[in-house]
């Protein structure tokens, strides 16, 4: 980790102290670097408001140069949800703000902007339950982003391809959130076991993902949320995480 950290500080080298370098504040190796490198560090922060940069003030991003701060926008307005997407945003804002970019300009872009097809994808809400598409988290570490980004609470279908990944630390996160696991493919027998280990027993086991569908549309209740975040490749049953994902809104849009 050292030796990537070292390769990524090289991009720096030649930077003076009239370029700008934006940083996540809340991380310990890039605030050091931040301190080291000649350029001007911009930083972004969830945790932390900095001197100069952009950071999260209860649901406000804000913007400050040091003397004055300026709202860009409340992430209850924008489409994408959760604290990885808000750190993209506020890294994304303190760079066009750099640039010249009006706050007004930027704050219009980020409220129109929607999420990629498959990385946490609103799909539709139906009878007061909403459904997300989350095909392209195909490891254990992306499903755990998707389901620390769920506001509420969320069955999860996931399952698939064994590409020999460990399921512990994403149960870990299930906390309140996650009430029911719909599971599928392969990992399906393994992944329950990890759940049940750590004393989650509401699983469901399916056959097809047509199946995992309907299973969650008659557990969950209107203001709950149905995931589709595998944790797993798609080989098993599918040709890509693009197919299972398209496959999974038909299914919803189906209902």
């Amino acid at each position: 980790m050292e030796n990537y950290a070292a390769v990524k500080e090289r991009i720096a080298a030649k930077q003076t102290k009239d370029d700008f370098i934006v940083l996540n504040y809340d991380d310990e190796v890039l605030r050091a670097f931040g301190e080291q490198t000649s350029a001007t560090p911009v930083y972004f922060s969830r945790k932390h408001k900095v001197e100069h940069g952009t950071y999260l003030e209860g649901t406000m991003i804000k913007y400050t140069d040091g003397e004055k701060e300026t709202d860009v926008i409340d992430v209850k307005d924008m489409l994408l949800f959760g604290a990885h997407n808000h750190e993209n945003v506020m890294a994304a804002a303190a760079i066009c703000i750099q640039m010249g970019v009006p706050v007004q300009i930027i704050a219009d872009t980020i409220r129109n902007f929607k999420a990629v097809e498959h990385r946490i994808e609103y799909v539709r809400t139906l009878d007061g339950v909403e459904y997300y598409n989350d095909s392209k988290g195909t490891n254990p570490d992306s499903t755990i982003k998707a389901i620390e980004a769920m506001p509420k609470k969320t069955i999860l279908i996931a399952g698939g391809y064994d590409k020999h990944s460990e399921f512990d630390e994403m149960i870990k996160v299930f906390g309140d959130t996650i009430i029911e696991l719909v599971l599928l493919g392969v990992t399906k027998d393994k992944i329950a076991a990890a759940a049940r280990a750590q004393g989650f027993g509401n699983i469901k086991f399916v056959e097809t993902l047509k199946e995992a569908v309907e299973v969650s549309r008659a557990d969950a209740k209107e203001g709950q949320i149905v995931l589709l975040s595998p944790a797993c490749a798609s080989w098993d049953m599918f040709k890509s995480y693009e197919e299972r994902g398209k496959l999974f809104k038909q299914y919803v849009n189906e209902l």
